[in-house]
């Protein structure tokens, strides 16, 4: 997805294996889709964000709201891979 709607849209329809988002999208922050897949939609989706925005308030609100995992970014892509495979896992 594109953006923040592009993902909403998505998931009217669809429910991915796994959701990996910036914090930092147009029109809908990675933030706020933690919310709305956890508390509007009650989905149990693994989400792991990775973003530069990093600093301690958007890793605390990502855990508290139900984000799975958090990368700061750079992260390379062997790492994301592994994280990636090690949330698909737990299913």
């Amino acid at each position: 997805a594109k953006d923040g709607r592009d993902v909403k849209e998505y998931l009217k329809t669809a429910t991915p294996d796994i959701i990996v988002s910036d914090i930092m999208m147009p029109y809908f922050s990675g933030i706020e889709l933690i919310d709305y897949v956890r508390n509007q939609l009650n989905l149990k989706i693994p989400i792991i964000i990775i973003s530069t925005a990093g600093n301690e308030e958007n890793v605390l609100s990502a855990f508290e709201l139900g984000a799975n995992d958090f990368i700061s970014k750079p992260v390379s892509p062997s790492e994301l891979l592994v994280r990636v495979g090690r949330e698909l896992n737990k299913k």
